[in-house]
């Protein structure tokens, strides 16, 4: 990585900000992904369901 004690502020704080922009943008797709996996798990489950009731 970087050594961070020479180098530019201005840097610093950009490289900050991009990785605290990577880390939300995993986490909203890791949200995503879990969300939609959620949504496919309960039609799977209502279909099983009405299957077996029909």
């Amino acid at each position: 990585m970087f050594d961070l004690s020479k180098t530019d502020p201005l840097v610093v704080d950009t490289l900050q900000i991009e990785n605290a922009a990577r880390q939300m943008r995993a986490e909203f797709i890791a949200q995503s992904v879990s969300a939609l996996g959620q949504k496919i798990a309960r039609l799977f489950t209502n279909t099983a369901g009405t299957a077996a009731r029909g």
